[in-house]
This record gives C-alpha cells, sequence and structure tokens, in this order.
C-alpha cells in the first residue's frame, strides 16, 4: 500500500522484475487489506522454495 491522503491509499502490485505496478484500487488501509486477503490472495500467498517445480523448464 502507498500513502495517497491522510486517510486514503493506493494498492500497488509487485511485477516479475521487481518493481511496484498502481493499480486502480484507492481506499482505506483497512478496505484495501480486505480486499488483497479476498481478492488476490494469491498474492500474498507463501513463496514455495522450491520454484523449479511449478513450470516446463522451456519456458
Amino acid at each position: 500500500m502507498k500513502r495517497d491522503t491522510s486517510h486514503l491509499w493506493l494498492l500497488q502490485m509487485p511485477t516479475r522484475g521487481g518493481r511496484w505496478e498502481p493499480t486502480p484500487f484507492r481506499d482505506t488501509l483497512d478496505n484495501l487489506v480486505e480486499l488483497l486477503v479476498t481478492q488476490f490472495s494469491w498474492m500474498v500467498a507463501p513463496w514455495d522454495d522450491n520454484q523449479g517445480d511449478t513450470s516446463d523448464p522451456e519456458y
């Protein structure tokens, strides 16, 4: 989250290259956390240490 005003925050997501990408979501911090957990839970899921087993090596 990135603060936009004293009460509103912007939701940003990390890109594959390690940068942060803005999203169209702007709301209170509590509402954005709920949105993140309910709609984008895959973004806060634990990182698997064994990423080599998740896709074909050709990709």
